[in-house]
């Protein structure tokens, strides 16, 4: 079992090599580390989602992301390949 503790998080599944080589090639294909660091409408919207994703790197480095009701482009993508990887649903789907 992987359990990492972020913050007040803790987050704790089971990872197999061909999950994870299969989740590195779909970040890959699309552009997970190419995204902007902000996403927003051009007009505010009171309600809807905002979402963050926060990549820890192992030289201690990190990457962070976030959105106000509005997403990449291929953020339907990554949402099926993080739910590949861990197995549950851990992000919103756009237009979906």
């Amino acid at each position: 079992m992987t359990s990492h503790k972020v913050m007040d998080y803790t987050y704790a599944c089971d990872l197999d090599k061909e999950k994870i080589v299969d989740f590195l090639r779909s970040a890959r294909r699309n552009r997970l580390l190419s995204w902007k660091d902000e996403y927003f409408p051009e007009q505010y919207i009171h309600d809807g989602y905002i979402w963050e994703i926060i990549i820890y790197f192992t030289d201690s480095t990190f990457k962070e992301i976030y959105g106000d009701n509005c997403y990449p482009e291929t953020w339907n993508e990554m949402s099926d390949a993080f739910e590949a990887l861990t197995g549950s649903i851990i992000t919103n789907r756009w237009g979906k």
